[in-house]
């Protein structure tokens, strides 16, 4: 088995996370402060056990873009917000805010003891949010904007998830790599994996299509706000973007070929990055396989591992170790 990370380097800030405390009158709210990314962040390569789409021989590269519902099973409802958990079992939940306020934010803490904190969509249609650290209980709260950096919990629920594999959360769209079907970047990565005889070749185009093709945007990362989203096609017809655009953009490819990828965030010292696993069944996993230093794109030769080069693989790995940290991973 094989997983690649894909490290991507820029200098956008980290998310935000919410820290509740009693309003006084039964309501919960909220001061923002920097994620620390909780007791459980530190950067550790753990097996995903999950069927990976693994190639056999030459495809054709037709995409497997699966369908995130909200089917209505199990939901949740309190003052415009709606919470579907029906497929909890898939890895993600659904949410919508229909209300009035102009500023909501969601955040989800994991069974590891992390806090995810995401700025929701007023669009007023479901989008998704995935269950990112694996089996246990996840608290659920919307929370609206009352004045400055506070918010008042107008929904809190808790989620006790058991996943179908560990590693489903990472086929399906999110809220941080949404696609579908119409999605030209999924088009795109269909082209691109034609043919390919394995996913490791299939993860190896992307990588080259990327790299060659989207220009990095100094100007946005300097000015990037801590609520920035990346738009998949925003990236791809516009080939720029920041380290959290190309994630996305490699995530959202490689997942519509049936590919787990995850999206992943932390530090690589004291900067900030997004970078993204992938799983290979069959091979393996390694970390840190593709990285970028804010400057040039580079890509390890993953054939070291079976070459006899021991010594150089060791070294690379320990050192990566000791100079990334995940803290998030979407």
């Amino acid at each position: 088995m094989l997983i690649i990370a894909i490290f991507t380097g820029c200098g956008s800030p980290a998310p935000m996370a919410a820290k509740m405390v009693d309003g006084g009158d039964g309501s919960s709210l909220s001061s923002e402060e920097n994620a620390s990314g909780g007791d459980g962040a530190e950067s550790s390569a753990d097996t995903v056990e999950v069927e990976s789409g693994a190639r056999s021989g030459n495809v054709d590269g037709t995409p497997i873009v699966l369908t995130t519902e909200a089917p209505g099973v199990e939901v949740y409802e309190s003052d415009g917000v709606s919470l579907d958990v029906s497929n909890a079992a898939k890895g993600y939940c659904m949410i919508r805010y229909s209300g009035s306020c102009e500023k909501v934010r969601i955040v989800i803490d994991t069974p590891q003891g992390n806090r995810y904190n995401y700025l929701c969509p007023m669009d007023g249609t479901y989008h998704a949010y995935p269950f990112s650290e694996g089996n246990g209980n996840y608290n659920i709260q919307v929370c609206e904007n009352i004045s400055g950096t506070q918010y008042a919990a107008v929904l809190g629920q808790a989620i006790n998830v058991t996943l179908e594999s560990e590693g489903i959360a990472y086929l399906y769209p999110n809220i941080y790599v949404e696609f579908d079907d119409n999605t030209k970047a999924v088009a795109k990565g269909a082209e691109i994996a034609a043919g390919a005889a394995d996913d490791l070749t299939v993860v190896s185009r992307v990588y080259h299509y990327v790299s060659e093709n989207v220009k990095y945007d100094y100007d946005l990362a300097k000015n990037v706000g801590t609520d920035y989203q990346p738009v998949v096609d925003n990236t791809f017809t516009s080939c720029t973007g920041i380290c959290f655009d190309y994630a996305s953009l490699m995530a959202a490819m490689l997942r519509s070929q049936g590919i787990p990828t995850r999206l992943e965030i932390g530090y690589a010292k004291e900067q900030y990055h997004a970078w993204i696993g992938v799983y290979l069944k069959d091979i393996g996993w390694v970390d840190g396989l593709i990285s970028f230093d804010g400057v040039d794109w580079t890509m390890m030769d993953p054939t070291l591992k079976s070459t006899g080069k021991d010594t150089v693989v060791e070294d690379y790995m320990h050192n990566k170790s000791n100079y990334y940290k995940i803290v998030f991973k979407y």
